[in-house]
């Protein structure tokens, strides 16, 4: 499953660096681990970048009986 999140910087003269998005995955029923992140590099005032996370959706096994 990956995750795109659109960001636009509106810091007055500031140029941010190496942009990233933290999540946590929540435990329940169904479990993911994060297996990736692209980070923007530099984002200049009032312009707009994605950041992607990337997570996997953890091998569930379920037995099943015949009967």
């Amino acid at each position: 499953m990956v995750f795109q999140f659109r960001c636009t910087n509106t810091i007055e003269e500031q140029t941010l660096e190496d942009v990233s998005v933290l999540m946590d995955a929540v435990e329940g029923e169904d479990s993911y681990t994060q297996i990736a992140s692209l980070r923007l590099k530099s984002m200049p005032l009032r312009t707009a970048g994605s950041t992607f996370v990337a997570f996997k959706r953890d091998a569930v096994c379920k037995l099943f009986s015949a009967l």
